[in-house]
């Protein structure tokens, strides 16, 4: 797993300019569905996990909630943005947002060593329908989970329940 992240203490006159280069957060105003077809319209040869991880087009998900995401939508992450069809790109829009609410309401996903403020773990991980299991069986239809790596990430996905 990666480790990354910083923390800067910024003036509201100067936050823009550290936000600028960011898309919309998955969770905001900001990212309605007109706004998600947008976005998906500019880039229609990239394929989806791709698409979802460039934080200058979607800020906030990472590759746990992509995988996850792609999942509950029955989108393979591999997927061309392209040949999406409007239902797939509104049932992967409320997957999103679905997935980061249950996460969130869970304290996050602590899958190696990331716990809370308060030193406790996130109770995400129980919920994990992809993320992490390769190999093991699909809660929905046993099939095994994959595991690849596309564009260098770790990428899980069911090859029953996802196309």
């Amino acid at each position: 797993m990666r480790k990354f992240g910083w923390l800067k203490v910024v003036t509201e006159k100067d936050l823009p300019k550290y936000l600028e280069h960011l898309g919309p957060e998955p969770l905001g105003k900001d990212f309605t569905l007109e706004k998600f077809r947008e976005i998906l319209a500019r880039y229609p040869k990239r394929k989806i996990k791709q698409l979802l991880l460039d934080q200058s087009l979607i800020a906030g998900l990472g590759n746990i909630y992509a995988d996850e995401s792609c999942f509950l939508a029955k989108i393979l992450p591999t997927r061309i943005v392209g040949n999406l069809t409007p239902s797939e790109i509104k049932k992967l829009h409320q997957s999103i947002i679905a997935v980061l609410k249950l996460s969130i309401s869970k304290n996050g996903t602590s899958s190696r060593n990331y716990v809370r403020s308060n030193g406790q773990p996130g109770g995400f991980v129980p919920h994990l329908k992809v993320y992490g299991r390769g190999k093991e069986r699909c809660k929905i239809c046993s099939t095994k989970i994959s595991k690849i790596k596309l564009n260098g990430r770790g990428t899980h996905f069911c090859p029953h329940c996802q196309k």
